[in-house]
């Protein structure tokens, strides 16, 4: 028997990870993973779709403020070598 990771376990981490803007595109990751569309059902509640949606935003967040945090403002950060 394969244990699989709970669907809903599984769109908040998918969320979390920043490779997603919207939950429907967590939901199309979760059913080429193998989810069945049964499984994905689960998490078209309003509360569940506003935290995946919120979860999206903020990982999404935190990606572009951790690039502008490593780009400089003229391109990104160069490293010279030490002399």
């Amino acid at each position: 028997m394969l244990l699989r990771t709970p669907a809903i376990v599984r769109a908040f981490e998918l969320a979390d990870s920043g490779q997603f803007r919207i939950p429907s595109a967590v939901r199309t990751a979760m059913v080429a993973e193998g989810y069945t569309q049964s499984d994905v059902f689960t998490l078209e509640g309003r509360a569940t779709w506003a935290q995946l949606r919120n979860r999206c935003l903020a990982a999404n967040a935190e990606r572009a403020a951790l690039a502008r945090a490593t780009m400089g403002p003229s391109g990104p950060a160069r490293h010279e070598p030490a002399a």
